[in-house]
Formats: C-alpha cells, sequence, structure tokens
C-alpha cells in the first residue's frame, strides 16, 4: 500500500479499485484504488537485482503516518529477515 499523493506525483492511472479492512478503519471499509506497477530492489543491472512485476498496489490516504508506503505479505514472502538486537543489525535478504 502507498500513499495516493506518490501515485498522482508520477501521474499513473489507476488499473483497478477495492475496498480494504484495517486497524485504524474501526470496521469500516475504505476505497483504494490499484496501480499495476514493478518493484525493483537492489540495483537496475547488477547480480543483486531483484524485480517483483507486475505488482499490484493499492494507494489510499495515509494521512499522519511517518510513512508514504507498507510492503505487504505478497512482497515480505520473497525475503528473509535477520535481527541482531545487542548488535543493533537487521539484514534483510532475498530468497
Amino acid at each position: 500500500m502507498v500513499d495516493e499523493s506518490c501515485m498522482r506525483a508520477l501521474q499513473l492511472d489507476p488499473t483497478g479499485a477495492t475496498q480494504f479492512h484495517s486497524s485504524s478503519t474501526n470496521g469500516v471499509a475504505q476505497h483504494a484504488a490499484i496501480y499495476d506497477v514493478q518493484l525493483i530492489l537492489g540495483g537496475v543491472a547488477t547480480p543483486m537485482t531483484m524485480r517483483i512485476d507486475p505488482l499490484a498496489m493499492m494507494a489510499t490516504a495515509l494521512i499522519n503516518q511517518p510513512f508514504e508506503g507498507i510492503l505487504g505479505r505478497d512482497v515480505l514472502a520473497r525475503f528473509q529477515f535477520g535481527w541482531n538486537g545487542p548488535g543493533r543489525e537487521v539484514r534483510i535478504s532475498y530468497l
């Protein structure tokens, strides 16, 4: 999910729409536009490049949030996360 202002700034047209519930919607369904995008991680032309294409991205107003987007389980399932609390390290690798 990404803030709808990001999609407007990119001048992208939605390819669909959906409704969703979250912990902040108090049981009320919210509307979200759907955009087909490509997510590229690790550089554009390197051996570590990971592409997720197409990726259906929901866009809605993320008002008063300290972030502009959230990665969902469909993306996070492709990664392995490691946490070293005492060393204050987070490691992320592609599966």
